[in-house]
């Protein structure tokens, strides 16, 4: 009794430091995840021109759909076009002499250009880079926020310790499931602590977990390695085309032409996304990344052709290999992403994304205030 007393003290004293230390992080990543999670849809409503209202129809292969865009730019340097599903303009990225970049927003049916805007820092673009490092440059934001997300979850696996009802009945049961919005301040504050951290308990441990498979190589490897029983995750890589002495070979934008039609036609649909990263650089591949469902990930195929003779490029990468020969690890890998944003259930997924990051927002703040009434009221018994 005395040994789970003192466990119990123990993780009390490692959930009040460890939620203090790492309290500010997990309120940035938490708020930042809340607006993350709607992207979409609120650049949808800010920019209609990212929408189109025609639902059938065949997109035009990419130097037809390019061709008004070239007659009315001059110089241009084409980077990645991208066919983004039904209902959806497609958008071109470019370079202008001067090195501004710009992105093109093109109707996929008629070529028609519906908006052009420059490419700078966006509200979303900070809310990304805050997530993910704090707006902290190289790799050192990156590990503070992994690494808080770890804390973060422990925090949760103790905070569930804390919470356990010594009574599965009664006044004690309702207490840890309901709050009592008529308690003082206080109260309330400790209620709205204790009882939402428990209902957003296992989503917002499933979204911290793939929050940090996504950035901690060692997770990754290990989930991987234990996943596909024994085989090492392979290196994501980007190949090089095999250069030809004395062959030219086309321009990037008529070599990404090629590759759309080996594609073949069953792709170029209106609801099939394909996304095309124009080669630059004598050795550089042809990219595509297919997808057969914009609006989740998993069944994405990143795919390279040799740019001089269109040979397909295979590579060992779960998102570089096709969907039917992956692996159980190589499925964990694919399903990560869309589970961690919410997209996996569709419209419902994202409103339990979004609340349970909302519940960890507030967890930080909830918990700080309890630390400090309980600080202050020692205080005040002191004199």
């Amino acid at each position: 009794m005395r040994i789970k007393k003192r466990l119990l003290a123990l993780n009390l004293w490692l959930h009040r430091w460890l939620g203090l230390s790492s309290g500010l992080v997990v309120f940035i990543v938490g708020l930042t995840g809340c607006v993350l999670t709607f992207q979409k849809e609120i650049e949808d409503w800010m920019e209609p021109y990212r929408l189109i209202e025609e639902e059938h129809y065949r997109p035009l292969r990419p130097q037809y759909l390019l061709r008004p865009l070239l007659d009315s730019v001059d110089t241009i340097n084409m980077m990645a076009i991208n066919y983004l599903g039904t209902g959806r303009t497609a958008v071109a990225l470019y370079e202008t002499r001067e090195g501004e970049r710009y992105q093109a927003f093109i109707h996929p049916a008629t070529g028609n250009i519906k908006h052009i805007k420059r490419q700078q820092i966006s509200f979303f673009m900070v809310m990304l880079q805050l997530h993910v490092r704090l707006l902290i440059p190289g790799e050192i934001g990156q590990y503070i926020v992994s690494y808080a997300t770890l804390i973060f979850m422990v925090l949760l696996l103790g905070g569930m310790i804390l919470w356990w009802p010594k009574k599965w009945k009664g006044k004690m049961l309702k207490n840890s499931l309901w709050v009592n919005w008529k308690a003082k301040t206080k109260r309330l504050n400790y209620d709205l602590h204790n009882v939402y951290g428990f209902y957003a308990f296992l989503p917002a441990l499933v979204i911290a977990f793939t929050g940090v498979f996504i950035s901690v190589s060692w997770l990754n490897k290990s989930v991987y390695r234990i996943a596909s029983k024994g085989q090492v995750l392979p290196e994501r890589t980007m190949p090089h085309s095999t250069i030809v002495p004395g062959e030219m070979g086309l321009t990037g934008l008529e070599a990404v032409d090629s590759v759309w039609f080996l594609l073949g036609s069953h792709k170029h649909q209106a609801s099939y996304a394909l996304s095309f990263i124009v080669p630059q650089k004598p050795d550089d591949v042809v990219t595509v990344t297919d997808n057969p469902d914009p609006e989740t990930a998993r069944l994405a195929v990143i795919r390279h052709f040799d740019r001089y003779s269109f040979r397909p490029i295979p590579m060992p990468h779960y998102w570089q290999k096709e969907y039917e020969s992956s692996n159980f690890g190589d499925l964990i890998g694919r399903y990560n992403f869309d589970i961690h944003v919410g997209r996996i259930g569709g419209m419902p997924g994202k409103f339990l994304a979004f609340m349970a990051s909302l519940v960890c927002t507030s967890l930080p703040i909830t918990g700080f205030f309890i630390w400090f009434n309980r600080r202050k009221g020692k205080r005040k018994r002191l004199f």
